[in-house]
């Protein structure tokens, strides 16, 4: 249906939720560059799909089954010719590049928060800052290795890759849904912060909630009707076996997850605040309480 890539390249846009702790006034912030990004993305990539169809032809065979083997370097070495186009992919490429340093932002800080709370293997290890920068430096080279190891899956196969591929939206997906609908369906403390959608809240959640369901169903059916083995879509079986192994992680007995995690580590404590400043300690020294 030709919605992976443009979900992909829309789904990352979180990354900036995922550095709100290295960001100020984050409550505003954070929201709002949020809207921003999926606002440019979205008119950006309507721009860029409209020149293509102005420009791709009617010749589908040919964009398809060309020697180049990418349908987008063929259309546009159609309209700029061989010079043209690689100056064009020159950019492609850098985008490509940017757009992977965009994911390893969201798995290294998630990976960053689940070893501060002591939640994976090797915490300790990955949970250790680089003195300088103040950034999780072994968490995003930890992320780097597993996505370089992981890249090496387009040697066995488009199916292999594209399994991982479709994946990648379709494991977001999860934990979205899982989170919107937790706010409206149970009950919680939520309150209103600073940036708040209102009496849209509802029904933005119901269009995103009934989407990504209906997304998830697409990427993890194969691509065509009775696929044989090299052409089943094996994200299915992947997000299965995660899914799995977590639960058996979490539940083992005696030595899973659920004897010894206890939630979150809280690193910012919020007490009452005292009105009364300037009290002398025992030692004589001013102190605010």
């Amino acid at each position: 249906m030709s919605l992976l890539a443009p979900l992909w390249s829309i789904c990352f846009l979180d990354s900036t939720a995922h550095i709100s702790e290295e960001a100020t006034n984050a409550a505003n912030a954070v929201p709002w560059a949020l809207v921003v990004a999926i606002g440019i993305a979205g008119t950006l990539g309507w721009a860029i799909n409209v020149a293509l169809a102005f420009c791709m032809g009617k010749d589908f065979k040919t964009i398809v089954g060309s020697g180049i083997g990418q349908p987008m370097a063929q259309i546009f070495f159609q309209s700029f010719g061989q010079k043209g186009t690689l100056a064009i992919w020159a950019i492609v490429v850098v985008v490509q590049f940017t757009m992977g340093a965009t994911v390893v932002v969201p798995a290294s800080r998630q990976l960053f928060a689940f070893s501060r709370d002591g939640a994976v293997p090797f915490s300790t290890w990955l949970y250790q800052m680089n003195t300088r920068t103040q950034t999780p430096q072994h968490a995003v080279w930890f992320v780097c290795a597993v996505s370089a190891l992981m890249g090496l899956l387009s040697f066995a196969g488009p199916q292999a890759i594209g399994a991982v591929f479709s994946l990648v939206v379709v494991a977001l997906y999860v934990p979205y849904i899982i989170t919107i609908s937790s706010r409206f369906i149970f009950e919680n403390n939520w309150k209103p912060g600073p940036f708040y959608l209102g009496v849209f809240s509802f029904p933005i959640a119901v269009i995103a909630v009934t989407f990504m369901s209906l997304m998830i169903v697409v990427f993890l059916f194969p691509s065509a009707p009775n696929p044989t083995v090299a052409e089943m879509n094996y994200a299915v079986v992947v997000l299965g076996g995660v899914i799995i192994l977590s639960l058996i992680y979490y539940y083992f007995p005696k030595y899973g997850g659920k004897c010894w995690f206890h939630g979150p580590v809280q690193t910012i404590e919020r007490g009452a605040e005292f009105t009364e400043k300037g009290k002398e300690d025992a030692d004589g020294v001013k102190s605010v309480i």
